[in-house]
């Protein structure tokens, strides 16, 4: 699932730095915890950084 990062963060499991306005490619499970967590949201149609 793709997500656009809203805040910048350190992802706990890859230990890689996300920054905010770029778009990611996640498993859904934890794509939906990053979204939950208010750091990201869907991103549909968008590179993958």
């Amino acid at each position: 699932m793709k997500i656009k990062v809203k805040e910048r963060f350190v992802d706990r499991i890859t230990k890689e730095m996300r920054e905010a306005g770029q778009v990611y490619e996640y498993p859904k499970k934890r794509a939906d915890e990053l979204i939950k967590g208010g750091y990201a949201e869907p991103a549909e149609n968008e590179k993958t950084a």
